[in-house]
């Protein structure tokens, strides 16, 4: 299918409207959540969960090289 998924590791991971720590939250997530990935930036990523889409740090989610950008 070409879908990249990945896993939430960290407790109560805020999901925001942009990459950008201040943002609004749009939804919670817990650790174990597999999420579709969409597009990264060098700190943050755009995950899908549970009809919720959102920009977590990197740090949060295993299955992303820290490095790695999408778009």
């Amino acid at each position: 299918s070409g879908a990249r998924y990945v896993l939430v590791m960290q407790p109560e991971t805020l999901l925001r409207n942009k990459p950008d720590a201040a943002a609004r939250a749009v939804a919670k997530a817990e650790p174990g959540v597999v999420a579709r990935l969409g597009e990264c930036a060098p700190d943050w990523c755009e995950i899908t969960a549970g009809g919720y889409t959102g920009w977590v740090g990197k740090d949060v989610l295993w299955g992303v090289a820290a490095a790695e950008i999408r778009e």
